[in-house]
């Protein structure tokens, strides 16, 4: 199914394959030297890459904490092909690298600011045609253990009295030892909190023939 051009030696094809490996006898003359080379010459059939590799990852979002040294690993990207055994790994971020590989990725540098980085993962298989696939990853810098701010209590349970006011009726205490301050989210005009003390106050006096539970969330900032 080939055939040689005898002024160039380009190998074209002429017909159907329809085996995996062709050897190919090419003769090389040279009519003003009077010299022949004879050549054997492999040519490889691959077949059609037509399934573009899957991420199979369970986890498409990762953390790590500011200050944390270059080339900490953050966490694993994998994938697999029906067709293809071998995958390469690629991002699109250069704060972060990934193993080309396993898909083990690390960080390239030390981030110092708490963010959100959201990244493209691209896998490619080594089929003919090269098929490629992508997943989107979500990775949090959060503030260092020691400067996260604990609660002691995780969640609080207080109960007032209806039709009265009651100014500092609870506190909320955190267990660090830095300072921070402290606010009520989605504020109903009902609650305050002192921004320093984390004292709770009672603004408006309750009725519990309207409303029997107050949900509050409180926020710190450090």
């Amino acid at each position: 199914p080939f055939v040689v051009s005898a002024m160039t030696g380009e190998i074209f094809l002429t017909g159907n394959l329809s085996e995996n490996v062709y050897i190919l006898e090419l003769v090389l003359n040279d009519f003003y030297l009077n010299f022949t080379e004879f050549g054997n010459f492999s040519i490889t059939v691959l077949p059609i890459n037509r399934s573009p590799p899957v991420f199979t990852s369970a986890a498409n979002q990762f953390s790590v904490f500011i200050g944390t040294e270059m080339g900490a690993e953050i966490g694993q990207i994998s994938a697999e092909d029906s067709e293809e055994g071998k995958l390469a790994f690629f991002i699109n971020d250069t704060n972060f690298r990934i193993d080309v590989y396993t898909g083990t990725i690390t960080l390239n540098t030390e981030l110092n600011l708490q963010s959100e980085y959201y990244l493209n993962v691209t896998v490619t298989d080594h089929g003919f045609p090269q098929l490629s696939n992508f997943t989107l990853i979500q990775i949090s810098v959060n503030k260092s253990a020691e400067n996260m701010i604990i609660f002691s209590e995780n969640f609080y349970t207080i109960q007032l009295e209806e039709e009265k006011i009651f100014e500092n009726f609870s506190q909320i205490q955190i267990l660090n030892n830095f300072p921070v301050t402290f606010r009520i989210e989605d504020d109903m005009g009902k609650f305050s909190i002192d921004k320093y003390s984390g004292n709770l106050s009672l603004l408006k006096a309750l009725d519990h023939e309207n409303q029997t539970l107050y949900n509050i969330t409180i926020v710190t900032e450090g």
